[in-house]
């Protein structure tokens, strides 16, 4: 036996944990499911719940297995299968059960539900001891080899990523044996992990146990979503000295995400992300979304070197005259590597506006800005967008995009005429222009678009919740799907009457492309008016087979009911509304299911796009009970 292994004991140190590296991430699908083992809806609006896509992960299966052939195999098995986690709680596998205690979250599900249809229970680990010597003797064996802590990681199963709440006992028995000076991960690189709502206040002022110089990234998401978003949950005191350990611990740090708080902000954290911010002098990148910085750490990006990617919100009292004060005889160094600009504003495109102009760099491909409390004036958009084309680097931008606040009021339209100058951003992917204004194309103008950006990937152009008159008809589509096969969102108000389409394409459309669109998911008509749900969606099945999502913004029925709840009138326009709503519903919940079965058309998503979607289990209700 050892004659026979000699030669692979030749094999270079790197190449054998290459190999390994490989192994780690090879998947396969178990199960697949297709709709057409649902049986067809019997009512309208009908929803089957499709069962989940299970993957085995054959290389966190097989390595082990091959680490125990031979001593050779073993450290690179054991480097590659512990350079990523998915949490740094999954080290209590290595403790013994009692240790631990584990309790689990009920769904709310029929106990009549077939398995294949289940979600994986939510489980709640906690430590309830001390940890012996040994104990932590074995949990150090392993942590040297933790590269990277990244809680959304495709390499791990649904049950040991997405439905696993480590308690705050974990954090607090490891802080109890690790610090600063000798960190739990000693070559931790990346940090990526966003700590459970009550878990912030410990983990916060404990985090920084976990690692040590060697960290390059950190990523966290304490920003209140959903129906708390004016909640109020991380402790500003915890989280300014949370960021203090950051800068003492981490000083190169290159990659800087951290999201948290809801307005109205918190002084002593804009304060602290902003010191913090300033004191980092070899970042690649910074992102913080909502939350406003000051004018000082925004000076300090600017002159960073090798900066190249900015999501911030800038200072609500910022103007155009504080761009300019900026580097008063030269803007040569004005955000000199930049390649991603996010930036958001209270109310004042005009200060984004002369930061887009000044920006140095000519490597600049992604522009996305926010206006996030008032209306923007049709000329200040216009003014943005001249800029943006004025530009000499405007052709290698890929993305650009334009939020601002939605109003029901009548103002001068986005027109054929201001869209056709963004013909000249010719290497665009996602355009995304959400105004303060409806717009007034036509279907020749949206066959230009599908002409001059064949690699687009997502177009929206409104759909705002307004308009309700267009020019647009289903035809509009047709160029989409003939031009741009790796299209995968559309939006524009249209109107979906049949008998506005030209007679060839209400009898046959079987000659429209020589290769069906297949990577449209979702379309948004906006406030689009529907007679024949049924023609309609084989209309749309024709263009896009694997169309998953039709997004109208006609008011629901719900809003119907509100509204007479509140002794509101309900007239006759608004019901009409809400009937359309209910008919978009059918035509996406209903109509585009069965004919999808009726052709065996797959509509599921293949592994890499499972892969490309990872997001954070969450549940509503349920009892929670200790597993025994």
């Amino acid at each position: 036996m050892a004659h026979s292994l000699r030669p692979v004991q030749r094999l270079p140190p790197e190449l054998v944990r290459r190999i390994a590296d490989q192994l780690v991430g090879i998947k396969e699908w178990v199960t697949i499911s297709r709709e057409a083992e649902t049986p067809p809806p019997e009512t309208p609006g009908y929803c089957p719940r499709r069962p989940a896509r299970k993957v085995d992960f054959i290389g966190l299966r097989t390595l082990p297995s091959l680490a125990t052939t031979s001593r050779f195999f073993l450290e690179p098995a054991l480097d590659a299968l512990w350079d990523t986690l998915p949490d740094y709680g999954i080290l209590v596998h290595l403790l013994p059960k009692d240790a631990l205690a584990v309790d689990v979250m009920d769904e709310l599900e029929s106990p009549n539900l077939p398995e294949e249809f289940r979600s994986p229970l939510f489980q709640y680990v906690s430590i309830v001891r001390p940890l012996t010597e040994d104990e932590v003797k074995r949990v150090e064996y392993y942590t040297p080899r933790v590269k990277r802590i990244q809680e959304l990681c495709p390499l791990f199963p649904n049950h040991l990523r997405g439905h696993v709440t480590y308690e705050s006992s974990v954090l607090a028995a490891f802080a109890s044996h690790w610090s600063p000076e000798k960190p739990l991960f000693p070559n931790l690189r990346i940090l990526d992990l966003s700590p459970a709502t009550g878990q912030y206040g410990l983990y916060f002022r404990f985090f920084y146990v976990l690692f040590g110089p060697h960290l390059r990234k950190i990523s966290s998401d304490c920003s209140p979503a959903g129906m708390s978003r004016f909640a109020k949950d991380v402790p500003p005191d915890d989280y300014q000295q949370m960021l203090q350990k950051l800068q003492e611990s981490a000083p190169h740090l290159q990659h800087l995400k951290l999201y948290v708080d809801a307005p109205p902000y918190s002084s002593v954290i804009v304060s602290a992300m902003s010191g913090a911010l300033r004191s980092f002098n070899h970042l690649v990148s910074a992102r913080t979304g909502s939350l406003p910085i000051t004018l000082e750490a925004l000076y300090h990006l600017a002159e960073l070197p090798y900066l190249e990617a900015i999501d911030v919100r800038l200072p609500d009292a910022m103007t155009e005259r504080d761009v300019e004060s900026l580097h008063s005889t030269s803007f040569d160094e004005f955000f000199p590597a930049l390649r991603e600009l996010r930036l958001m504003h209270h109310f004042n495109l005009a200060p984004i506006s002369r930061i887009v102009q000044q920006v140095h760099s000519s490597r600049l491909e992604i522009i996305r800005v926010v206006i996030l409390e008032t209306s923007v004036p049709l000329d200040a958009v216009l003014h943005f967008l001249s800029v943006v084309l004025c530009r000499n680097d405007r052709e290698s931008i890929k993305e650009l995009g334009i939020q601002t606040v939605e109003l029901a009021e009548e103002l001068s339209p986005f027109t054929e005429q201001h869209l056709e100058p963004l013909f000249a951003l010719r290497s665009l992917t996602t355009l995304s222009l959400r105004l303060n204004c409806p717009f007034s194309l036509s279907d020749t103008i949206l066959g230009c678009v599908a002409r001059a950006w064949p690699d687009i990937r997502s177009l929206e152009l409104g759909p705002d919740s307004t308009q309700k008159d267009t020019n647009v008809t289903l035809a509009a589509l047709v160029p989409f799907a003939q031009h741009c096969p790796n299209l995968q969102t559309l939006g524009f108000t249209l109107d979906a009457d049949l008998s506005r389409l030209p007679v060839e394409l209400r009898e046959s459309r079987a000659n429209l492309g020589s290769i069906p669109q297949r990577a449209l998911r979702v379309l948004k008509v906006g406030r689009a008016r529907i007679a024949d749900e049924s023609g309609v969606a084989a209309f749309l099945v024709d263009l896009f087979p694997r169309l998953s999502y039709v997004k109208d913004t006609n008011m629901p029925t719900i809003g119907i009911v509100l509204a007479q709840m509140n002794g509101g009138p309900v007239d006759e326009a608004t019901e009409a509304e809400a009937k359309c709503n209910r008919r978009w519903r059918q035509v996406y919940d209903m109509y585009i299911p069965a004919l999808a079965r009726e052709r065996g058309i797959d509509r599921g998503y293949s592994l890499d796009e499972t892969e490309a979607h990872v997001m954070k289990a969450w549940h509503m209700g349920g009892k929670r009970r200790r597993l025994v």
